[in-house]
């Protein structure tokens, strides 16, 4: 019988102790970071550019929206290239100008540039900022199909390119 009575003493004892350790308050120490990341998108394509009795034709319909979280003092810009194996017709290059919609953060115009393989900067100072998502906002993109060499056009000559952009870290 006595070991009854010892059993049923520390269930008691056991019991008390967890009822005691509910009631103490704990606590917990959380780190909260944003890490570095960045996110460019296109609005639509533009009109097709069409060389008639001109000497250059345009479009300015899409906008960049980019989005972009950097920590202080750093900066970002956004290159833009041709996809390999892409060109402008014969005769003609591929002229581009970005306007970003506010000052600041958003980063600011390189000017125009013409296409190539090679990355051109676009958009240069690009710090934490969301060019948001609506008509309007983001960077206007200008788009000049420019004749540089009329004895290599082609009448009738069509090409589908595809101009690839970056947002990265400024060297």
């Amino acid at each position: 019988m006595r070991r009854r009575i010892v059993g049923f003493g520390a269930v008691v004892l056991a019991t008390a102790s967890l009822v005691f350790s509910l009631d103490s308050p704990v606590s917990q120490t959380l780190v909260l970071k944003i890490s570095s990341f960045g996110v460019v998108g296109v609005s639509g394509d533009p009109r097709p550019l069409l060389i008639e009795s001109g000497s250059e034709a345009g479009d300015d319909t899409t906008a960049l929206r980019y989005t972009s979280a950097v920590g202080r003092g750093v900066r970002r810009v956004i290159v833009a290239q041709w996809e390999s194996g892409n060109a402008a017709p014969a005769g003609c290059s591929l002229r581009l100008t970005a306007k970003p919609s506010r000052i600041g953060p958003e980063g600011s115009s390189a000017g125009e540039i013409v296409l190539s393989e090679g990355p051109q900067l676009l958009i240069a100072g690009i710090g934490s900022c969301a060019t948001g998502l609506q008509a309007g906002e983001g960077a206007r993109l200008f788009y000049r199909l420019r004749v540089e060499n009329p004895a290599l056009l082609t009448s009738g000559e069509s090409k589908r390119v595809t101009v690839v952009f970056t947002l990265m870290d400024a060297s």
